[in-house]
């Protein structure tokens, strides 16, 4: 049987992980971004807008994905917990 210590353990263990997945989302937009600035800064405007329009719409979406993530972490956790075969 699973006790409330290691329950909490492997609850944190997967909040982590996927605030690891957030962030490299938000490092691809900052890629991106700075993809986008070089380009301009090198006449090719049109790519670079694009790009960078492409970039925000991301930062935008890992933004809200970071939202719902945070509004239903329980929610979350519980379903990975209970996919690994964890008692709750």
């Amino acid at each position: 049987m699973t006790t409330r210590d290691e329950l909490l353990k492997r609850y944190t263990s997967e909040a982590m992980q996927t605030g690891e997945y957030i962030r490299e989302l938000y490092k691809a937009w900052a890629h991106f971004t700075g993809l986008a600035v070089m380009l301009e800064r090198s006449g090719h405007r049109m790519a670079a807008a694009e790009i960078q329009r492409e970039a925000d719409a991301l930062g935008q979406r890992a933004n809200q994905l970071e939202g719902v993530l945070q509004d239903y972490h329980i929610d979350v956790a519980s379903a990975r917990m209970a996919a690994k075969g964890l008692e709750q």
